[in-house]
């Protein structure tokens, strides 16, 4: 595993958790490490009291091509059974994916580059592990699904409230998590649309080329 882990532990100790936390993170990286070249990684490990997704106790966060942390809250009453569940394997996956895309395009610029990101964070992740999609890649109804699209499609490439779309926050934001479903369900229609084509194959493609193939079939079946 080319990654190097630092613990950050001034909020609280690790110690308990250590060995199972650094195997789940081996066995994503070797996940990935199947579907893609990784870069050396600095991997920050970083317990949070109340930090991270709530549902799980843990979360992860990239700030560049060479650096991602993931979060733990061993207080949380939901982690330990996230922990056992995979949960951070599929974190360790998803933060690799917007590594690499990162180094392949740069940032986001606007609502399309971060859906689009979102998407195919998720799609890797599932390539690489088979597992479903998560909570916030599924948090939409069909009704809200259409809505949601429209607006997405009429504000993609100008500026727009990261919080408000991905974690609904602010007076008059999208449901949570809209953004991470919207990005989803794009990305798979391009994937659907283009067969043989992979997550892993398209981390670099940048999100308006994608979602000129994406936005015309919306309308067709949701």
């Amino acid at each position: 595993m080319n990654a190097r882990l630092h613990w950050l532990e001034a909020a609280g100790g690790l110690d308990p958790w250590r060995r199972v936390v650094e195997a789940e993170i081996a066995a994503g990286w070797e996940a990935a490490e199947r579907h893609a070249n990784l870069p050396e990684i600095d991997l920050l490990v970083q317990r949070v009291p109340q930090g991270g997704i709530p549902h799980l106790g843990m979360g992860g966060w990239a700030y560049r091509p060479n650096c991602f942390a993931v979060t733990l809250d061993p207080d949380s009453p939901h982690f330990a059974d996230s922990l056992a569940a995979g949960a951070l394997q599929r974190q360790v996956v998803h933060e690799l994916a917007h590594c690499l895309r990162f180094a392949a395009i740069g940032y986001n610029h606007n609502l399309g580059d971060a859906m689009v990101a979102e998407g195919l964070c998720g799609h890797f992740t599932h390539e690489c592990l088979g597992t479903p999609p998560e909570a916030w890649e599924t948090a939409l109804t069909a009704e809200q699904q259409a809505e949601f699209l429209a607006r997405a499609r009429a504000a993609a490439e100008g500026p727009y409230d990261h919080h408000a779309w991905f974690f609904g926050r602010g007076a008059g934001a999208p449901p949570k998590w809209t953004g991470y479903t919207l990005g989803f369900i794009l990305v798979g229609r391009y994937l659907a649309a283009n067969p043989g084509v992979t997550a892993s194959a398209i981390l670099g493609l940048h999100a308006a080329r994608l979602l000129r193939d994406s936005w015309p079939e919306i309308s067709a079946d949701i």
